[in-house]
């Protein structure tokens, strides 16, 4: 073809191609100004309340004009340009060919014949193969018309339609909020299981700790707000008028729900009290045989019989035994568990028994076991209950059980020596893998004070002292005051009191001194082995001398002529300070609420908020306190009655609350001192006399 027939066949394309793209533009500026004529109309059907011929012929024109409006908008915006750039953009094979020959044609861009030519012949090559309404399809800006203008067209038609419900929405936003009912599910934690129980306006709720309240309060207002403890949220809306939340209990707390209309003010509120209980652990007791026994022989069978009770529902329930052999510091501690047949009677009641043969422990003479029993109930993380520890010993039955064998808090702690010490730090280390860092170091540090009161009792054995009681502000009473063991070290290295056996616990000492210097290193492995170190330095001491006399290292006697002298001049009367008592401040608090209360029952009209007030600031005070609960649900349905407008029983209310809150009160003071009886008051002398009777002439 001619060069006069390529430029021909581009200027076509692109006129075409420009038609197409002024009519997708005005096709989706009609659209757009469709959907803002859409929400006008329905702004106005559901507000304005229009259902009528006039609604229909206005929202008609209003979409039209909002449809033309928006259609020369978006004609306005399109560009000489746009239909070239449109084509180089849609056209993979251009590579700038197109618009390259538009800008020739148009005569923005000059080049030479022959160049001029060449680029539209290729431009002229692409367009043959492209057709217009690839370069501009027109199907999506038709369809957003379309649907546009059907939707005001469905609004206009079904004007007349319009729900029942919105008078009264419409309405209730000019009515004042307030709370009209509450709701409460309280469903308990899934440990325990059970139906939820159902509570309707309740001035205070009772709850398992874990359970979880489903609250749904009804109010005619645009939003409630529920203020705990822990802050206040903001209620869910699921329904008209209705509104929803969860809330977990962890503890006694308060819940006060306060509705506010679509102005933002805030009606009465609504307070409730809220009670935690407790998930108590299980009681274990072993009533069989219930006693510490002395056996002559290892060879008899321990009958044993358990009772297990739990308030709601047990797990477990096991016996724990701990066999004891060893002398001296070289005890050996072997734990295990005794099989038991268990009988539930019922969820939270089992009993079990056993029949324990002692033979297959080994035992023998001076050996004895340690036994409890523990159980556990289904909490999570729950401590478990174990009843008192009772000890079977091997031995004459003219001797006593060995003492130091109590229950104590630690499960592991039978015995508190230095054997016991190697031994704990042992499991600790073969726990190591099992525990985080910062856990680890908290047992190391327990395991640290544990070797220091090790320490410490053989320090008092040789002389040494606690920090002065009068300087306990400063020094730890488990802290030792060395001075008097330094000093007797001294003398030991010296030789002034040197014996084998005080030696030898000297360096025991000093083993453990250094023990408990790794263990705050947490160094384990040396820790250990100046544990061990001090364990062979006690059995060294205790195998030379059974027991260690503390002596005096010089001669010492009374001086006799030294009693009842001395020099006075330092003899001052001694006065002492008057005692202030102390101020209690929850009683200053109530004191505080019960004057405003006062003040506001005898304003002639007291405001709904100012009661719901002081309600809030009870629950504030000590919300554990059911009396404190009663009197704050007296003022909130004083609130109640004053917003809804029934002041006289409202007014009844907040004095019965007041009323309520000065006899609790008064029952927070001390009584006052009694006057002291006659003949005390003779001692008060002539002053008094004469100021009770002051005669003629004078003035009292």
């Amino acid at each position: 073809m001619s060069a006069r027939d390529d430029a021909a066949l581009v200027g076509s394309f692109l006129r075409r191609v420009t038609v197409r793209v002024r009519a997708a533009a005005v096709l989706r500026g009609a659209a757009a100004g469709l959907a803002m004529a859409l929400v006008a109309l329905l702004v106005m059907w559901l507000y304005r309340g229009w259902a009528d011929t006039s609604f229909r012929i206005t929202g008609a024109l209003l979409a039209a004009a909002s449809a033309m409006v928006g259609a020369g908008l978006a004609l306005l915006h399109v560009r000489r340009d746009d239909a070239a750039l449109l084509a180089e953009r849609r056209t993979a094979e251009s590579r700038n060919l197109i618009i390259t020959a538009a800008e020739l044609l148009a005569g923005r861009t000059s080049a030479g014949p022959g160049v001029r030519d060449a680029v539209v012949a290729d431009a002229a090559a692409v367009i043959r193969r492209t057709a217009p309404r690839d370069v501009q399809p027109t199907r999506r800006p038709v369809l957003g018309a379309v649907i546009g203008a059907g939707a005001c067209a469905l609004v206009l038609s079904v004007s007349a339609a319009r729900p029942a419900a919105l008078p009264e929405l419409v309405a209730s936003t000019s009515e004042p909020a307030r709370i009209l009912g509450i709701d409460v599910v309280v469903e308990p934690p899934s440990w325990i299981g059970g139906e939820p129980q159902r509570l309707s306006d309740p001035t205070r709720i009772e709850a398992l700790e874990g359970s979880v309240l489903r609250i749904t309060v009804r109010a005619a207002a645009s939003s409630v707000t529920m203020e705990s403890v822990a802050g206040a949220v903001p209620l869910e809306a699921s329904e008209p008028r209705t509104f929803v939340a969860g809330f977990r209990v962890v503890g006694d707390d308060f819940l006060s729900f306060e509705p506010r209309d679509a102005a933002g003010v805030a009606g009465a509120r609504r307070l409730t009290g809220l009670t935690a209980r407790h998930d108590q652990p299980p009681a274990v007791r072993i009533t069989a045989p219930g006693r510490d026994l002395i056996l002559p022989h290892a060879d008899s069978v321990l009958r044993l019989e358990i009772e297990a009770e739990d308030d709601h529902a047990l797990a477990s329930l096991s016996l724990r035994y701990t066999k004891v052999t060893g002398f001296g510091e070289q005890f050996t501690f072997t734990d295990g568990e005794v099989p038991l047949q268990v009988t539930r009677s019922s969820a939270g009641r089992w009993v079990a028994r056993a029949q324990w043969p002692l033979t297959p422990l080994d035992l023998e003479r001076g050996n004895m076991v340690v036994y409890r029993a523990v159980a556990t109930d289904r909490r999570p993380g729950a401590a478990p209950g174990e009843s008192d520890t009772y000890v079977v010993e091997i031995g004459d039955a003219n001797v006593a059980a060995a003492g130091g064998f109590a229950t104590d808090e630690d499960p592991d702690r039978y015995a508190l020596s230095q054997q016991m010490i190697v031994v704990l730090t042992e499991r600790l280390m073969a726990r190591r893998g099992e525990l985080s860092a910062a856990e680890f170091a908290r047992e190391v540090d327990v395991l640290a004070a544990a070797q220091r009161r090790v320490r410490a009792e053989f320090v008092f054995m040789l002389g040494g002292e606690l920090g002065d009681e009068h300087d306990h502000e400063e020094h730890d009473m488990m802290e030792l005051h060395e001075e008097a063991h330094a000093q007797a070290d001294l003398l030991v290295l010296e030789g002034r009191m040197g014996n084998q056996g005080r030696t030898e616990l000297i360096r025991a000492i000093q083993s453990m001194s250094h023990a408990v210097t790794f263990l705050g290193e947490l160094d384990m492995d040396e820790a250990l082995r100046a544990e061990q170190t001090a364990v062979i330095f006690l059995q060294r001491a205790f195998a030379r001398s059974r027991y260690i006399l503390r002596a005096l290292t010089q001669q010492e006697r009374l001086d006799l002529d030294r009693r009842l002298t001395g020099s006075l001049e330092l003899a001052r009367s001694h006065a002492r300070q008057r005692r202030e008592e102390a101020t209690d401040s929850t009683v200053m608090a109530l004191r505080s609420v019960l004057a405003d209360a006062a003040t506001l029952a005898a304003t002639p009209q007291p405001a709904a908020a100012a009661v719901a007030d002081m309600g809030m600031r009870l629950m504030a005070v000590d919300r554990t306190d059911g009396s404190l609960h009663e009197i704050a649900a007296a003022f909130a349905e004083a609130s109640a009655a004053l917003s809804d407008g029934r002041d006289a029983h409202g007014r009844q209310r907040l004095g019965e609350g007041v009323a309520a809150l000065g006899a609790h009160v008064r029952g927070q003071l001390r009584p006052a001192p009694a006057p002291p009886p006659a003949a005390l008051r003779r001692l008060d002398g002539a002053l008094t006399d004469a100021l009770a009777d002051p005669g003629p002439g004078r003035v009292p």
